[in-house]
């Protein structure tokens, strides 16, 4: 999102209502680019040298976690104070991640219910390949997180690449989690990250061109200042 973003500096004469959910939806959109820049960082590491001591795992998976969460911020918002219909096209892929973030919400009741199913990634699965440069072609990796007994039981896939190759390092970049439907079936969910990222992108550049529509083409207009802090300098007394 642009430094000068209307998202990030709303206009003074917005109302108030406006301006907070402005607000809490410039800090998700930033929030979500953060992680997923990381994320494709920690991914090309990955790919390069590919392990699973310590704690890359959780490392991988916090920023997956860190887009749904505030993607489905993003999501809510746009619903519930722009107007915007969740049955939308570029809602769809929010809609399932907030399936699989208020499945995870409840992960201490998940433990008990789905305990029949033979495997399951706790915290959910990726999967991606990496384009390597200067050829055609490309390695598939998929993680899973959690502990297993057996690894003929561990469910997921690799994703397949696609027919067209595109310019990103890392692509496609599929995330599986188990969701719960009702009291006898947790089906598994797969969204894909970079349509996250994509939807953000689209309905960012859209209510910009709302908000600089009612600005009349007035780009002088006085805008609110952000992210204020404060320094003071201080000694212990003796």
């Amino acid at each position: 999102m642009d430094e000068n973003s209307y998202l990030r500096k709303p206009p003074i004469n917005l109302n108030a209502k406006q301006v907070i959910a402005i607000n809490a939806l410039s800090f998700s959109v930033d929030i979500c680019e953060i992680a997923f820049e990381k994320l494709i960082k920690d991914l090309v590491s990955f790919s390069n040298n590919p392990k699973s001591e310590k704690l890359i795992f959780p490392k991988i998976f916090s920023n997956v976690w860190t887009i749904i969460n505030n993607s489905c911020l993003f999501r809510n918002i746009l619903e519930k104070h722009f107007g915007v219909l969740k049955t939308n096209i570029s809602m769809l892929e929010f809609n399932k991640a907030k399936r699989i973030r208020n499945t995870n919400q409840h992960i201490e009741d998940r433990i008990n219910e789905i305990l029949t199913l033979e495997t399951l990634p706790i915290y959910g699965s990726l999967s991606w390949y990496r384009n390597i440069e200067n050829s055609n072609n490309v390695e598939q990796f998929f993680l899973f997180s959690g502990v297993f007994d057996d690894i003929k039981k561990v469910g997921g896939e690799m994703i397949t690449p696609n027919k067209d190759k595109s310019n990103r390092i890392i692509d496609e970049l599929i995330f599986s989690s188990v969701t719960k439907l009702n009291e006898n079936n947790y089906p598994t969910l797969t969204i894909s990250l970079y349509k996250i990222m994509e939807d953000i992108t689209f309905w960012v550049e859209y209510l910009e061109l709302e908000i600089s529509k009612n600005m009349n083409g007035n780009e002088n207009i006085e805008r609110h200042k952000i992210n204020l802090y404060a320094k003071l300098k201080s000694h212990w007394t003796e």
